[in-house]
């Protein structure tokens, strides 16, 4: 099966999971999830997300390499399509899956998977150099999607619980709380909680509850954090104008959440590191921006 083949039969399946998505969105802002509507929904969007990957799983790594090439192309020109990003998340997946499982090729993938996601993110910013970790096993990339998914997990109860927990002092201020509330119980919580496959699949099987998630890593991911930790820092120095929309407040409290939860990971080392790197980033935006809200993390943490 050529490659444009094995994308639209990828697309089929991930434009069902896009309508999935869609049904418990609808279903949630109309507060039926105890439904048995909203449970069938569930279990089918579990299997679909499970036969995005079974598909992958029976590519070859060059199909899967030459399928990263042509969503990404889509993507740029694509942005509002979600199916596109499910579709890319399936086939990362897997792909890093299988370059870890190919030791005989291990040295060629390697260096073929740093192209490939390379060029993904080569109209990004870069991160300072400098500050990135090279310097750590590499087996740590075998375990990439479950390290973040305890990450994107433990970010999501904290956006929700800072929402929850904040201290309203006029009748506006409660009606913007509110709002708050309601953008992440009907979509949301869906967008997090499916950053990637491994912490989707949990997700769904647990009705998209954060607090129903148990989410254990054995291993030290500090530096696989740490350089995480180091391109959120960098994209959220970027956003130099605060958008207060409910809709970019939730994006934006998440971000914070997941550095401030690697944050909480890191030893004092690599915090000086991402101190002094904040410090140097500061000096170039205004006070007034997310990443500052990280540099004061990271100062009460290291007093």
């Amino acid at each position: 099966m050529s490659v444009d083949l094995c994308l639209e039969e990828l697309f089929k399946i991930t434009k069902s999971i896009d309508d999935n998505y869609e049904e418990l969105i609808y279903l949630s802002k109309n507060n039926k999830e105890d439904s048995k509507e909203y449970n069938d929904t569930l279990i089918t969007l579990y299997r679909n997300v499970e036969s995005s990957v079974v598909f992958c799983q029976n590519q070859s790594i060059e199909t899967l390499q030459e399928m990263i090439r042509k969503i990404n192309i889509k993507m740029k020109t694509n942005l509002d399509d979600y199916y596109y990003t499910a579709a890319m998340n399936a086939v990362a997946f897997v792909y890093n899956k299988k370059c870890a499982l190919d030791y005989s090729q291990e040295e060629q993938d390697e260096v073929v998977s740093e192209e490939i996601f390379d060029e993904i993110y080569q109209d990004d910013e870069p991160a300072e150099e400098k500050y990135i970790d090279n310097d750590y096993p590499e087996e740590l990339d075998d375990y990439y999607d479950e390290a973040m998914g305890m990450i994107y997990l433990e970010a999501t109860r904290k956006v929700i619980t800072k929402i929850k927990s904040t201290y309203t002092t006029n009748e506006y201020e409660k009606k913007y709380k509110n709002r708050l509330l309601k953008e992440y119980k009907v979509y949301y919580k869906y967008d997090f909680l499916s950053s990637n496959i491994f912490l989707e699949l949990i997700s769904i099987k647990n009705r998209f509850d954060p607090f129903a998630i148990n989410i254990e890593m054995a291993g030290d991911f500090s530096p696989l954090y740490y350089n995480q930790a180091i391109e959120m820092i960098t994209d959220l120095y970027d956003k130099t104008r605060i958008n207060t929309s409910p809709t970019a407040v939730c994006e934006d409290l998440f971000s914070v959440s997941v550095v401030e939860t690697i944050i909480d990971l890191l030893d004092v080392d690599r915090l000086n590191k991402l101190k002094e790197f904040c410090e140097e980033k500061s000096s170039k935006y205004n006070k007034f921006n997310y990443g500052n809200i990280c540099y004061v993390k990271l100062k009460q943490k290291l007093k």
